[in-house]
């Protein structure tokens, strides 16, 4: 006789069971039920079936209901009281409770924050083999989340989850062996590892291994294997591979020189909130790659990047106002956007903000803060910066002139590729030699 069953799909045979008070019937029910399976999402189904297996004492019942209450999916939204449903599930024995727990601590949701607390539930989690758990713990070591800080420890979790086929966690290790933190640096293994992680999934592991591809880092250089790679991780929303791939089409770098798609790319990228990428799409609109300059919306992508603390832009924009070529110009804001620039370590911003100083445009004169911006744009290797200072001890503008000082600047200029500053490196010599004529021998 033919099984009245087997015709039934999956969802249906569990629901059936549920209804005949199989509770782990329900809590597989309720979850194809709230994924979709054979029928229409339908978290109010899925919701009641994992009531039922919590009342009738299934604890796995009480962790969707927690997850459930603790995202809003059913028809409760109630964080505080799913933190008592996990608290409940992980004293019985629920690894994932008590993971799912720690993360509401560590963030603060429907529970006072208490990294302490978290830290706890993580270490009992992951004792019970949860990779997740393992994860997380690594997570707040590696980070040193209030004073909880053990990179050794960190790395060693995160292989031991990575190994568990966790694919964040071999991300997460493969940066830490990419900075060397909690231990030596191995560039090669962490290709492997983001290669890994890549392939399990993880979006933005394949974003580090289209970095590590594109400038040749534990592999070789590979451009169009990186372009790929970006091309993937863009597909998860990792705007940073947005960017890079935007970037390389633009340059025509890995693939066919395409600005409009790059153009595309970049966009999405700023959308998303990645001020370096809003950086590289001013560059692109300021120059009119592939199409018309446009400094109007150059101006405003280089001003929200500079916003968001990218302090290319802010040299870029202030170089801009300080120009006024198709804007006003504006040497106050120009001056207080170079320094923003210069203050993070931009040579560019400190030279140009040093020859407003020296000349005073848009600043009071100042010989002495002039000279001490443009020997800092020479000490980070902006030959103009070294023209500058290499000139000033040449003149003794604002200072005792000093031909060996000037030598020393005028040298490194040279050597930077400033050809005027080869030429007068040649004249200081002269006179340095004029100066101090050799003695014949006795």
């Amino acid at each position: 006789m033919k099984d009245a069953t087997a015709d039934l799909t999956e969802t249906e045979r569990q629901r059936r069971a549920c209804d005949r008070d199989d509770l782990e019937a329900c809590v597989a029910f309720g979850d194809l039920a709230r994924h979709g399976v054979d029928m229409e999402h339908d978290a109010k189904a899925a919701w009641a079936a994992f009531r039922k297996a919590c009342t009738g004492g299934n604890n796995e019942g009480c962790v969707m209901v927690a997850l459930f209450l603790e995202h809003g999916i059913g028809p409760v939204d109630d964080p505080a009281l799913a933190a008592s449903f996990y608290n409940t599930a992980c004293e019985k024995g629920s690894a994932t409770a008590c993971n799912n727990l720690a993360q509401m601590y560590r963030e603060g949701r429907g529970v006072e924050a208490d990294i302490g607390q978290a830290v706890g539930l993580l270490e009992r989690a992951h004792a019970a083999g949860l990779a997740s758990a393992t994860y997380n713990l690594g997570t707040i070591l590696d980070a040193g989340v209030e004073g909880h800080s053990d990179p050794d420890r960190a790395r060693a979790l995160f292989t031991e989850a990575c190994d568990q086929d966790h694919s964040r966690a071999c991300l997460a290790l493969g940066r830490m062996l990419f900075a060397g933190r909690g231990g030596a640096k191995d560039q090669p293994r962490a290709v492997a590892l983001f290669s890994k992680g890549c392939e399990g999934g993880e979006p933005n592991a394949c974003s580090w291994l289209g970095f590590m591809n594109e400038r040749g880092l534990g592999t070789e250089a590979d451009p169009e294997r990186a372009a790929e790679l970006y091309d993937r991780a863009c597909t998860g929303d990792i705007m940073f591979a947005c960017r890079n791939l935007g970037t390389m089409y633009v340059n025509g770098v890995g693939v066919a020189r395409d600005v409009a798609r790059g153009v595309t790319l970049l966009e999405r990228a700023v959308a998303g909130g990645d001020a370096p990428a809003a950086y590289n799409l001013g560059q692109v609109v300021e120059t009119g790659l592939g199409g018309e300059p446009d400094p109007a919306y150059a101006a405003e992508l280089y001003e929200s990047a500079c916003d968001q603390g990218e302090n290319r832009a802010c040299a870029s924009l202030a170089a801009m106002l300080f120009l006024g070529e198709n804007i006003a110009q504006d040497y106050g804001r120009a001056a207080a956007l170079f320094d923003k620039a210069c203050q993070a370590n931009d040579p560019r911003a400190c030279n140009i903000l040093g020859d407003m100083y020296r000349k005073g445009e848009g600043v009071p004169v100042d010989a002495t803060k002039a000279l001490a911006l443009l020997t800092r744009a020479c000490d980070a290797g902006n030959a103009s910066g070294c023209m500058s200072v290499g000139t000033i001890y040449f003149t003794g503008e604002g200072v005792d002139k000093d031909l060996e000082q000037s030598l020393v600047y005028l040298s490194r200029a040279c050597d930077g590729g400033t050809e005027e500053a080869c030429k007068l490196q040649g004249f200081v010599e002269t006179l340095l030699e004029f100066d101090n004529p050799l003695q014949p021998d006795n």
